[in-house]
């Protein structure tokens, strides 16, 4: 058992003391990540608030461009020289702004998560907590996720969106019909991207 309290199988090929050193060394790295991830949240938030309450042209100067123009008065390795990064971390900052456990997301998830969740059903902010909040549960990854949650792949994967739905319902005492109507939302959403394509 390690110290959080995951139990491992007792290792065939390396020594139980590498073991050891590799659990203990991977979750001091998962720790500075999950600080790294808030730090880059809490920044990301502060880039937007300047863009909302700064004195900006909007007509002269686009997003794109303030993201670059920041990106290039930070360390590279925080979040690249494009603003590429930057834009990212601050779009999906902003699309779960108003959502009350998103840190808690980012923390028990990755920010990979947040930004595939983000992008499905035509960002709606309620099937992507329920995506994430999955994801952490079953301990998928952003893939697994992202396949298992994007009814747009194909007819199996929408049939497995509504198992998981109707799962997570019963688990967090969500009424049925509260999911039924998450449901239909999300078939309509659905529905109205295939007329426009």
């Amino acid at each position: 058992m390690n110290s959080l309290g995951k139990v491992y199988p007792r290792p065939t090929i390396i020594t139980p003391e590498f073991a050891k050193f590799l659990t203990e060394r991977g979750a001091a790295i998962e720790r500075i990540e999950k600080h790294l991830g808030r730090k880059k949240w809490a920044f990301a938030g502060d880039v937007n608030l300047e863009w909302r309450d700064g004195d900006y042209e909007i007509e002269k100067v686009n997003k794109r461009e303030y993201y670059s123009e920041c990106a290039k008065y930070l360390p590279v390795m925080i979040f690249g020289k494009s603003g590429e990064t930057l834009r990212r971390w601050c779009e999906v900052e902003a699309h779960y702004k108003d959502v009350d456990e998103a840190l808690l997301l980012l923390e028990g998830s990755s920010f990979d998560h947040l930004l595939r969740a983000k992008r499905l059903e035509a960002n709606n902010k309620e099937i992507a907590v329920v995506a994430v909040s999955t994801a952490i549960k079953d301990g998928l990854n952003a893939e697994e996720m992202q396949y298992n949650f994007d009814p747009s792949s194909s007819g199996e994967s929408e049939n497995r969106t509504i198992d998981r739905l109707f799962s997570l319902a019963d688990a967090m005492w969500i009424p049925r019909e509260a999911a039924a109507l998450i449901l239909q939302a999300v078939i309509i959403i659905r529905d109205a991207r295939k007329v426009k394509s």
